[in-house]
């Protein structure tokens, strides 16, 4: 992945006003974000650790209020059975996207001992990427694709960035995501009602994430919007849509 990224163009105006593209180079952003690339510890050192309920609960609470207000992943009810499914999840699509999730909370955390696990929780979701895909593509895989990029672009990693976000797309394509109100992609009325809703909200959630990194990127967006067949966010909401959930929608 790292090979495929270096062959990625980046966008760039000249001093004459006129846009460019050149070869992205990693080593350049290490220059410019020595930080950000510099792991501060181990991330094998966490292999086989266990979160405390309480850690999880505050990476849980940390998503929801710093990142999932934004971007919608999760329904505000699903934190509880979130908790349980870290440590019990046996799909590897859930599995994943959990792993993504955590890394971004753990991104966003200002505590410095759920901060240094972001690496654990990304490295462990980049191991999971493409069992996820070939044993159980999912609404799941599109959401922790879309989370590590959204992870990559604010380290200053836009190659990567749109990588996942383009590799975000794929799955919405296969899985019809993007036309779920069409009558031939719309799931059997035996299906569960949550997996239905879950979809769209996937949906609307990638949807976000790809105009946050293709428009910050400067480059064309990974899914036209005359493409989009998909109900509306708010059709989904259990109650009077919130104010975030209301900006959502006009996203």
């Amino acid at each position: 992945m790292n090979e495929l990224s270096s062959l990625m163009l980046q966008l760039d105006v000249a001093d004459i006003g006129e846009p460019s593209f050149t070869l992205s180079s990693n080593k350049a952003r290490e220059e410019i974000f020595p930080n950000i690339f510099t792991t501060k510890q181990n991330p094998d050192s966490y292999n086989g650790a266990v979160l405390s309920t309480d850690n999880q609960q505050q990476l849980v609470k940390c998503f929801a209020n710093k990142f999932n207000r934004f971007h919608q992943f999760l329904d505000p009810h699903e934190a509880e059975s979130l908790i349980l499914s870290i440590s019990d999840a046996k799909d590897s699509d859930l599995s994943f996207r959990n792993s993504a999730l955590l890394a971004v909370a753990a991104f966003c955390s200002d505590v410095p001992l759920l901060n240094d696990l972001q690496e654990h929780f990304f490295t462990q979701a980049e191991s999971l990427v493409l069992q996820s895909i070939r044993e159980k593509p999912s609404d799941l895989v599109v959401q922790g694709l879309a989370l590590l990029a959204w992870i990559e672009l604010n380290r200053g990693s836009d190659s990567m960035a749109y990588n996942w976000i383009a590799m975000a797309t794929g799955q919405v394509l296969h899985l019809g995501l993007h036309a779920s109100a069409l009558k031939s992609t719309r799931l059997s009325p035996d299906q569960n009602q949550m997996i239905q809703q879950r979809r769209v909200r996937s949906f609307w959630a990638y949807f976000s994430v790809d105009r946050l990194v293709t428009s910050s990127l400067g480059m064309n967006c990974t899914m036209h919007w005359q493409r989009v067949k998909s109900p509306s966010f708010t059709t989904i909401t259990s109650t009077t849509p919130s104010v975030d959930e209301w900006a959502h929608e006009r996203f």
